[in-house]
């Protein structure tokens, strides 16, 4: 437990996957430009907030698309991507 409270890092978690994941999304193409297909950035955006109510609120399809663009996106990278 920090000062914070004992689910201070819950709530960051939270907040990130509910109002972040585009802005997450913009600055990896930002940095890595067209490596990766939009997918795959949406699926790199989602790691670390699986654990989250707005992961939980997606469909199957949606999870199972993110998964599938996950797969994809680090089939393309080498040891020193993302």
């Amino acid at each position: 437990m920090n000062q914070y409270g004992p689910n201070y890092g819950v709530a960051d978690h939270e907040y990130l996957a509910a109002h972040w994941i585009q802005k997450i999304v913009d600055g990896l193409k930002d940095i890595y430009g067209n490596t990766f297909t939009d997918g795959e950035y949406l699926a790199f955006a989602w790691q670390g907030l699986r654990n989250t109510a707005a992961w939980s609120n997606l469909t199957n399809t949606q999870k199972n698309q993110i998964n599938t663009n996950l797969t994809s996106g680090l089939s393309k990278c080498t040891k020193t991507c993302l």
